[in-house]
Formats: C-alpha cells, sequence, structure tokens
C-alpha cells in the first residue's frame, strides 16, 4: 500500500513537469508571435523605404486591419519600427506628436500611428533649428549667476551652448544636477550636449 503523503508528493510533481511544459509552450509561441512580429517589420520597412525613403507611414489601417495586428501585436511593431528608423537617422512620430515636414507644421492625424521622416542634410529638423538660435535665458531656472558665466563665455544660444561637453560647464562651475536638468531641458527641445 502506497503511503497517501508519497502520493500527494508525486501527484505534486507530476502537475509542476504539467506547468512547467506549458510554459514551455507559451514561451515558443511568444518567440515564434516575436518572430513573425519582426518579420512584418521588416518586410514593411523595406517596402515604404522602397517607395518613399524619406518620408514613412503606417496607418491603423494598415497594421491592425490589413495585416490583422492584435493591440500588443501592434504595440510591438511600433516599438521595433521606431528602433530601426531613429538608428537610420529618421525623425519619429507617433500619437498626437507636431512635427514639420516640407516647410509645414503638423500633427500626427488619429488614423496614422507612426510617421517618420529622414532629417536633412544637416541633420537638424526645422524646430530644432528653431531653438538652436534662442537666447539661454528661457531656460529661468539656472541662476542669473550661472547665465553670466555662460555669457562671459561667449554662449548666448542654446545652439552654441549644445556645442559644450558636460565638461565644459563643470569647469564652468555648474554642478552635476544643474547639468543634468540643462541636458533634459534640451533633449526635450530636441537638442542635446557635444559628445
Amino acid at each position: 500500500m502506497v503511503c497517501p503523503a508519497f502520493f500527494f508528493a508525486n501527484f505534486a510533481e507530476v502537475k509542476d513537469k504539467k506547468r512547467i511544459l506549458w510554459y514551455d509552450k507559451i514561451e515558443i509561441f511568444v518567440r515564434r508571435c516575436n518572430k513573425l512580429i519582426k518579420e512584418l517589420c521588416t518586410r514593411l520597412l523595406d517596402n515604404k523605404i522602397a517607395e518613399n525613403e524619406n518620408f514613412i507611414r503606417f496607418t491603423f489601417y494598415e497594421l491592425r486591419v490589413k495585416n490583422n495586428l492584435s493591440e500588443n501585436e501592434t504595440e510591438e511593431f511600433l516599438r521595433l519600427c521606431m528602433t530601426y528608423l531613429e538608428n537610420k537617422g529618421y525623425e519619429v512620430y507617433i500619437g498626437n506628436a507636431r512635427y514639420s515636414y516640407n516647410n509645414a507644421n503638423q500633427n500626427v492625424q488619429p488614423n496614422e500611428l507612426l510617421i517618420a521622416f529622414k532629417n536633412n542634410k544637416w541633420g537638424w529638423t526645422m524646430f530644432e533649428a528653431k531653438y538652436e538660435k534662442q537666447n539661454i535665458d528661457r531656460f529661468a531656472f539656472i541662476s542669473e549667476d550661472k547665465l553670466n558665466t555662460l555669457k562671459n563665455n561667449k554662449i548666448k544660444t542654446l545652439g552654441q551652448l549644445c556645442k559644450n561637453t558636460r565638461t565644459d560647464l563643470k569647469s564652468y562651475g555648474f554642478e552635476n544636477f544643474e547639468i543634468n536638468k540643462i541636458d533634459i531641458e534640451l533633449q526635450l527641445l530636441g537638442l542635446g550636449f557635444k559628445d
């Protein structure tokens, strides 16, 4: 006669093995789905770039209806596209973002999931060029003394500020938290420090 404790221990072990098999099947399924999404992303991007390499648009209809992607698959697809396009030098906009293209300011439309366009030959979008010319006084969080220090070092515009490194700012007497705050503000404008 088998001891009941031994029986339950074996039963629990079998149940755990089934659970492990189930998790393995789910993991394999997820990997296959991700692989299919990557393949779809590559195929659609190649087609879009072949059509017009300067401007790429993905609509709700293309992804959700025509290619039958779920909401999660669409999010993964957009994430992969954004990463690929940004690495290739594209400006990428999703949601209700505002962008400038062909001398016109526009918003990403509700039916558009992703808009991307290649940077112009200087690598600056029009908004960035506009901000580049703005005075550093717009950063009201910088103390008057620090602003004067920057101006004494011939840094009067955001563009001139971007030509400096974090180390340059430290040599002007800025603290790390001040440099981080300036860096964040510059990034929000699409600008940044020189590497």
